[in-house]
């Protein structure tokens, strides 16, 4: 709409971005068709400032009136407002903050400039006759209006002179004798218009597990449903029946997806199957894609979005259904002011809404699992892959074993045997690696010092980086802050020429793949090969299309591929992050391990994952060689009651920030004797495991609370609280965190 106003007709209460304590609405006057849910311009102090629109309010004396208004519809629905507020108090930050995280970049098109695009395009306003063309052009003029006619809306001035070979003076002739007439149309900005992963959809029957999903499913309004299926046993399909019911309902559904890189095969499904109605929405599209696929949810010409954790604020009218594919995944979780988990406000917003939340993953956390069971939540078993193939067989090789026998190359006997067995039968191949990179660190032998970056207290990864000559050079890398020096010939502390690089990464892994096995059409997928757009869906469709025989990657190609030909995954280190200070640790390591080994054999070959590890008889290892879920998680579970951890109990995390260390130790410690009073155990202050990022010192101070805890109401003592609140000191509070570092 983007009008100005000069009178008000009512009052309402407008939401503010500025920090100013307690009182964050205001009340202003606005005319009587404004709406709740839109974005206004208001006069605050000196200055002035975009609110949203947050309901309505009393009369107040000296109220001043909204100046402009940004919206002609709301841009947030109702629910989501009081969605917002309910973070706010949960997480103990500003209600604004909330509010600017369930609005995507895109949409703050009054501050940044991200506007609907438009065209000119042709019409037919009157006939050939009232023109009184001359005979000579007559012929043309009639083709004009015949493809006019035929495409209406379609074609612009310049799509006529190229498709006639015709003069622009031609056309505006016709224009000026109102044959033709011109209009804008807005361009609708499509994302995912060249995807093209799977070309046509074919509506399979259920197997009697899926119908029994669907049909709990149907019935589970307010209810918060655990599909706990293996690797292939067809998930997806359930939430594509299932929404395609709420659909017919006239209803809208929410799909969230754990990242950008599970987006594009997931998205083009969804597409084969419900057409147009599925919207976008992910971070690596433009501002522009962005504001065009929210709008289209906004008008309802889109009914279903799919993105990751932000997608949950999307402004859908009638939502009947929030689905959470690869419900384990630790993205959903936001590390940024407002920290929220993505799970626990879905649950909220269906609550509110008493619709079903399916929350479907192969390998469901502790927690999930602990909820459900605790709270009677249902829980439906997907054992058996929907197709005939049977879950790939896995074998585990202890790498000390091939150290102790002489092979200290970083594939074993076995996996290269496998590698060329597949090769021969020209079957296709996945070599998982969770660190990218060509060497992890480097090391001098002589005083024994790593070579670190200045700013974080982590060590540098070498990385071979492409020059103009095509010449590959290695570098040091930070993979915090990106920060780069050359490869030093000798070691910066003590000028030794003994330094050497060790471990590997993926650049390393694509390195032998080549060098063993030089015929080998290889191709790698991680951080630095997807930094592009689109190049993510490029890498697929290369493999998926038979043109490469095996794909080297990080976590991202364990995370919700259907990659039919693949037959042998090689998981290169299945410990790597087993021994992180983190009591989530286990878990991660068994849920990677399960989710990479069943990329394998989901078509008519049956699979083969072989696992190298250093610890072959750890649980997590272990019961992830055998796929066996719930022994893990029953395993886990003893292990979490032991230590007196979630689900058991809650845990607050503070973490002290200063480019001055002393100023974070001192907040520390203040912190913890003021804690000496709250019921719990306080953990800390003791330095945080990464304990320099980007310049910065960091301490923490953790409090392990009963898991049955209200924060809500736990707030006034939390508000209570007094510490060091120096210029210098940046203080970070996390509700039940899933980063410990």
């Amino acid at each position: 709409m983007n009008s100005s106003v000069s009178f008000g007709s009512k009052f309402v209460s407008v939401l503010v971005p500025v920090p100013v304590g307690k009182d964050e609405t205001f009340t202003y006057l606005a005319p009587e068709d404004v709406k709740i849910g839109e974005r206004v311009r208001v006069g605050f102090g000196k200055r002035e400032v975009i609110g949203y629109i947050v309901g309505e309010s009393s009369a107040r004396e000296g109220a001043k009136s909204i100046t402009y208004r940004i919206d002609s519809e709301p841009v947030i629905t109702r629910d989501v407002i009081e969605l917002t507020k309910y973070m706010a108090n949960e997480l103990f930050v500003p209600w604004y903050r909330c509010m600017e995280a369930a609005v995507p970049s895109g949409l703050k098109l009054a501050v940044k400039g991200a506007k609907p695009r438009f065209k000119r395009v042709l019409s037919i306003k009157g006939s050939i006759e009232s023109a009184e063309i001359k005979t000579a052009g007559e012929e043309r003029a009639l083709s004009c209006i015949k493809i006019i006619a035929g495409h209406p809306e379609t074609f612009g001035i310049t799509d006529i002179m190229r498709k006639l070979e015709v003069s622009r003076n031609f056309v505006e002739k016709l224009i000026k004798k109102d044959v033709l007439v011109i209009s804008e149309q807005q361009i609708q900005r499509n994302p995912f218009s060249k995807l093209d992963l799977i070309k046509k959809d074919v509506m399979p029957d259920l197997t009697q597990e899926q119908k029994r999903a669907v049909e709990e499913i149907r019935d589970a309004d307010g209810k918060i449903v655990l599909v706990w299926g293996v690797t292939g046993s067809g998930k997806t399909e359930i939430y594509l029946r299932a929404i395609s019911e709420v659909i017919e309902k006239g209803k809208g559904a929410i799909v969230l997806v754990p990242e950008i890189s599970l987006t594009p095969q997931t998205v083009d499904r969804f597409r084969a199957r419900l057409g147009d109605k599925i919207a976008v929405l992910h971070s690596s599209l433009s501002s522009g894609e962005r504001l065009d696929e929210w709008m289209r949810l906004r008008d309802g010409r889109a009914r279903v979005a799919v993105g990751p954790r932000s997608a949950l604020f999307a402004p859908i009218d009638n939502l009947g259904i929030i689905v959470i594919d690869e419900a384990h995944e630790a993205t959903y979780k936001q590390n940024e002011t407002p920290r929220y988990n993505a799970i626990k406000i879905a649950e909220k917003r269906a609550k509110f809404l008493n619709i079903p939340l399916v929350l479907g993953t192969a390998t469901p956390t502790c927690e999930q699992y602990y909820k459900n069971i605790s709270a009677g939540e249902p829980i439906i078993e997907l054992p058996s892959r929907v197709t005939a193939c049977a879950l790939p067989d896995t074998k585990i090789v202890d790498m000390r074993q091939e150290l102790a026998e002489g092979h200290t190359s970083i594939f074993s006997r076995m996996l290269i045997r496998e590698i060329k067995k597949a090769l021969q039968n020209r079957e296709q191949i996945i070599l998982f690696l969770n660190r990218r990179g060509h060497a992890s660190f480097v090391l001098c032998r002589a005083c024994g010092e790593s070579i670190k970056c200045p700013r974080c207290a982590v060590s540098l990864t070498v990385h071979l980086s492409e020059r103009r000559n095509q010449k590959r050079v290695p570098e040091l890398i930070c993979h915090i802050c990106n920060h780069r020096v050359a490869h030093p010939s000798k070691c910066p502390s003590c000028g030794s020429h003994l330094i050497k690089a060790f471990g590997a990464g993926t650049e390393k892994i694509e390195e032998e793949v080549h060098r063993i096995f030089p015929s080998a059409r290889a191709i790698r997928m991680d951080a630095d090969t997807t930094a592009k757009k689109d190049s993510h869906r490029k890498i697929l469709e290369t493999f998926i299309a038979g043109e490469k025989d095996i794909l080297i990657g990080t976590q991202m190609i364990g995370k919700g591929l259907d990659l039919s030909r693949v037959t042998l995954v090689g998981i290169i280190a299945a410990d790597s992050s087993l021994h992180l200070p983190d009591f989530r640790a286990e878990e991660r390591t068994f849920q990677q391990i399960v989710q990479v080994v069943g990329r394998a054999g989901r078509a008519e070959k049956k699979g083969l994952a072989i696992i190298q590890t250093y610890v072959p008889s750890h649980p997590a290892v272990a019961f992830a060689a055998e796929q066996n879920v719930k022994k893990f998680i029953e395993y886990e579970l003893k292990r979490r009651k032991a230590s007196n951890m979630p689900p058991f109990t809650r845990l607050l995390q503070w973490t002290f920030e200063s480019e001055i260390e002393e100023a974070a130790v001192n907040g520390a410690r203040e912190l913890s004797k003021e804690l000496q009073t709250f019921p719990g155990e306080i953990l800390g202050p003791a330095p945080a495991p990464l304990e320099k990022l980007r310049g910065r010192f960091r301490w923490q101070v953790r409090l392990v609370i009963e898991s049955n805890t209200n924060i809500e109401l736990f707030s006034k003592k939390l508000n209570s609280i007094s510490y060091s609140k120096r210029k210098d000191l940046r203080v970070l509070l996390d509700i039940d965190p899933l980063d410990l570092m």
